[in-house]
């Protein structure tokens, strides 16, 4: 029989604890030059909490709602101990 070798990409608990490490990165406020018909202040709130799926050796998908336009930031990394950290920046939604 042969072994199975270990994978070097992030395993799926990796890509876990990094999309739950990063809920406060939702840090864009509002579009600029839309004017929103509520004023609201401070960082954009991620009260439904982030959820993350389809986790493979390669990809992951890292989804979450928040309060308004916000542009999500999600940290990864290979080992356990986020030594190395890649940043990861959603589009502007």
């Amino acid at each position: 029989m042969s072994q199975r070798q270990p994978s070097p990409s992030p395993r799926r608990r990796s890509v876990l604890r990094g999309s739950l490490a990063v809920p406060a990165a939702l840090a864009v406020p509002a579009l600029a030059g839309a004017a929103p018909s509520l004023a609201l202040s401070g960082r954009p709130k991620a009260g439904w909490g982030v959820q993350a799926g389809d986790v493979t050796a390669h990809a992951g998908l890292v989804w979450v709602r928040s309060d308004r336009p916000a542009r999500m930031i999600v940290e990864t990394s290979a080992t356990e101990s986020f030594r190395h950290p890649q940043r990861w920046r959603g589009p502007l939604l």
